[in-house]
């Protein structure tokens, strides 16, 4: 996947107190006890990595509001960070002593992500995952993509549209969560209009190719 939590996150504040329950997936809900400098949560008894952490991921702290995870550093323990303008800024210490116990939980919109992602490489025209034993012939892979953080915007516009869709299937067509439904799948097609992949076909690091996506409309489901 191009696009992480972190990504929803930026273009949609509210996302994880509005419509948590829309995530399909919470990782851990455990007390934790926050490291020295203000940049680690440690754990007990707990194996981070075989539940599906990984960097990117948004982590509420019970009191303290949601702050992002930069780096796993053990199977108990993860580095942390107040929202940075971007993934390789430097990190931002919590707002909170070294050695206080904290209440931690982690949901993901991991789900809606990986269908924008296949959502977004079929309008690519481009196979998920890395190329294969004897590809077909012609056949492009997620993983000849050079540029894909230039993609993660696109990808994380669509999850927003899923999300917000599911979340008002049941609601007026005129609710809040359809109109930002409308609003999102408004923004991913105008987002895919400048959105190019940058395909290196024989592994050398190397533009071969470029292509855009083929026009797709988003509805409301």
């Amino acid at each position: 996947m191009f696009a992480t939590d972190r990504d929803l996150w930026i273009l949609e504040p509210r996302l994880f107190d509005d419509i948590a329950f829309s995530a399909q997936a919470r990782l851990i809900n455990q007390p934790a006890t926050v490291g020295a400098g203000s940049l680690a949560l440690n754990f007990t008894g707990i194996d981070l990595t075989a539940l599906g952490l990984v960097p990117g991921m948004v982590i509420a702290l019970d009191g303290y509001g949601r702050f992002e995870i930069t780096e796993l550093t053990s199977a108990t323990s993860l580095a942390v960070s107040r929202l940075r303008h971007a993934p390789d800024a430097a990190s931002i210490p919590l707002p909170i002593a070294p050695g206080t116990p904290v209440s931690a939980t982690v949901i993901t919109f991991a789900p809606q992500i990986e269908l924008a992602h296949r959502t977004l490489l079929a309008t690519l025209g481009i196979e998920p995952g890395v190329v294969p034993d004897g590809p077909p012939e012609g056949a492009v892979y997620a993983s000849q993509i050079l540029n894909p953080e230039a993609l993660a915007r696109a990808e994380a516009l669509i999850a927003l549209h899923t999300i917000y869709s599911s979340a008002s299937a049941l609601l007026p067509a005129q609710s809040v969560h359809a109109e930002r439904a409308a609003m999102y799948a408004r923004r991913a097609a105008d987002q895919r209009t400048r959105t190019r992949a940058h395909i290196d076909l024989d592994h050398d690091g190397i533009t071969d190719l470029n292509r855009s996506p083929s026009t797709t409309r988003l509805r409301r489901a």
